[in-house]
């Protein structure tokens, strides 16, 4: 069935059921678009569509590029999306249990906030002066930024970062400091230990660090004569997360 003034068809209802306003091709329950049809095919277009997963769709300068609403009513959510083809580039979902989020292109929230912990299994042996620190073994790592073989966290987003390094040290003679590194070459200390440990003692370091995105930071120790490191994991840890 078609609906036209002076001529031009303006509505349509489909053989199935779907309903058009503003185009001759409705894929949807209720599809309504403001704009042109041309070749630039450059329009505002409201979907009603019970079948599909966003129920209600508010879509700006379609057909690929240019921001959506999403209204899921099954799930009670909203999402409001920033596409470039395909794939959304930012997305904002309100109402589930994730409560507010964006992806690597925006600043990251709660609760996709980057976070990890990493420890060590084994016994290690140190030599005399700066050694990275073997953390193989991670707690958890939200987001997925450390690397369990290169012991490097890298940071997805430009922010504040708090980090922390626990190493503990069993029976070392010499000096001992734990050290956290930027980018493989800025270096902050922590507290020292000096001549002759006995028993288990810890060196830590903490630091607030300005990063920008895909900087890195790594684990390290520094040591005037060498020796080893427990595995415990409780004393044991290399751990951050993104402040804001």
């Amino acid at each position: 069935m078609v609906f036209k003034t002076n001529n031009i068809q303006r509505a349509v209802i489909k053989s199935d059921g779907t309903i058009g306003i503003g185009t001759t091709g409705p894929t949807k329950a209720l599809q309504v678009r403001a704009g042109t049809d041309a070749a630039a095919d450059v329009y505002t277009q409201l979907c009603f569509n019970k079948t599909a997963t966003y129920e209600t769709e508010l879509r700006f300068n379609e057909p690929d590029n240019g921001p959506r609403i999403l209204a899921n009513a099954s799930t009670e959510t909203l999402s409001i999306q920033q596409r470039y083809g395909n794939s959304p580039s930012v997305n904002i979902s309100i109402g589930d249990t994730a409560g507010w989020s964006m992806d690597s292109q925006r600043r990251i929230t709660t609760p996709y906030q980057p976070c990890f912990q990493a420890t060590t299994p084994t016994n290690s042996a140190i030599a005399s002066g700066l050694t990275i620190l073997t953390y193989s073994t991670e707690n958890f790592d939200v987001g997925g930024n450390y690397n369990t073989g290169t012991y490097r966290f890298t940071a997805p987003v430009t922010g504040k970062y708090l980090f922390n390094l626990s190493v503990n040290l069993y029976n070392n003679p010499g000096v001992w400091a734990a050290v956290i590194r930027l980018n493989g070459s800025t270096s902050y200390y922590g507290n020292r230990m000096t001549s002759n440990i006995t028993g288990d003692n810890n060196v830590v370091a903490t630091a607030i660090l300005s990063l920008t995105a895909n900087d890195y930071v790594e684990p390290y120790v520094q040591s005037t004569n060498g020796g080893s490191m427990s595995n415990s994991a409780s004393w044991n840890r290399f751990e951050g997360f993104l402040i804001g």
